[in-house]
């Protein structure tokens, strides 16, 4: 019986100097899954589903949050209070647009005889459009008709038909 009482006294102050922090989203407040938590370069914590990650095996002060997609974060391990939240800014790339042309062979922008409207990747994510026909509707300067597959087939009947007679 004194064993078990040592053994729980002995273990309990290992519970209480346990810190754990959340990592989530800067702007959208959301838990990151899969940060990494390094300490002198040696993965110590990897955050699960709910963003939580055990800090209290770091080795030194400085404890470094990294995720793919994300600015790498470094705080050091003595202003971190037990269950704080640290947030993570997305990195932003800048990515070239993207020429859509009608012809088989690649063209520059400069070269090409008509005005060409560029779709930034940006507003492309924010339309969140189903396909490539909804976005350029939401241009607001290509007319798209879009014809269902029971409409597709119903023409081919009745061009087959004609054919016949």
């Amino acid at each position: 019986m004194k064993k078990i009482i040592f053994m729980i006294v002995g273990f309990m102050p290992l519970y209480l100097i346990a810190q754990s922090v959340q990592l989530i989203d800067k702007s959208t407040h959301n838990p990151l899954a899969d940060v990494a938590v390094m300490s002198d370069n040696e993965i110590i914590a990897i955050t699960g589903l709910n963003g939580m990650a055990n800090i209290s095996t770091a080795k030194v002060e400085m404890i470094v949050f990294n995720k793919m997609g994300y600015e790498t974060t470094s705080i050091l391990k003595s202003t971190i209070s037990d269950g704080a939240k640290i947030e993570m800014l997305q990195k932003t790339y800048d990515l070239n647009p993207v020429v859509v042309s009608g012809s088989r062979f690649p063209d520059s922008l400069r070269t090409l005889a008509q005005q060409i409207n560029v779709i930034s990747s940006s507003e492309i994510a924010f339309q969140n459009a189903m396909s490539t026909a909804d976005v350029l509707q939401n241009t607001g300067e290509v007319l798209v008709q879009k014809v269902s597959l029971a409409e597709v087939v119903r023409c081919c009947e009745v061009l087959k038909q004609a054919e016949f007679y």
